[in-house]
């Protein structure tokens, strides 16, 4: 089985990666020329870790013992002790989970345009670039502005509510 993933990101590397080992056939095609590393870095339980750590084997991370949240006068505002928690760099994943990847399984320079049909199913996906790649399964992973989900369910009405990611 032929799968698309569109986005090669961390959640469209990760299931690409996934995928892989079940057996199946992938290629990730990510919109930008080249591997974008930039970002926050995200706290995960150990569990999650645990979790990644059994498919992935090794995943760069950090141990975090401290949450503390302070106002902009410096007060702290919340301060909690962790146990079992982890940072990850983007960077540090990004770069490893493209590790597992050759220039045939990761594209670059792919920006979705839209799906073509074949009867009451998706066969292909078109690309700006032009290129069209058949496949038998299509996973968009393009993130939150994702144009898969533009193009499927049209436009998305968010909250008004202004979300920092930390």
């Amino acid at each position: 089985m032929k799968v698309v993933i569109i986005g090669g990101g961390i959640a469209g590397l990760t299931q690409g990666i996934f995928l892989k080992n079940m057996g199946y056939d992938v290629t990730v095609f990510e919109r930008s020329s080249k591997v974008q590393t930039r970002g926050h870095g995200f706290l995960m339980n150990g569990e999650g870790l645990k979790y990644l750590k059994s498919l992935l084997k090794v995943i760069p991370n950090k141990k975090v013992d401290l949450f503390n949240l302070k106002r902009p006068n410096n007060e702290d505002l919340i301060k909690i002790i962790l146990d079992d928690w982890y940072c990850l760099k983007r960077v540090d994943l990004i770069d490893f989970l493209v590790s597992f990847y050759d220039s045939e399984t990761l594209k670059f320079g792919y920006e979705f345009s839209h799906f073509e049909n074949s009867g009451d199913h998706v066969d292909s996906v078109v690309f700006n670039n032009g290129m069209i790649i058949k496949g038998d399964l299509f996973i968009g992973a393009d993130g939150s502005n994702s144009m898969v989900r533009k193009s499927l369910f049209g436009e998305t009405n968010y909250s008004p509510i202004e979300v920092k990611e930390v």
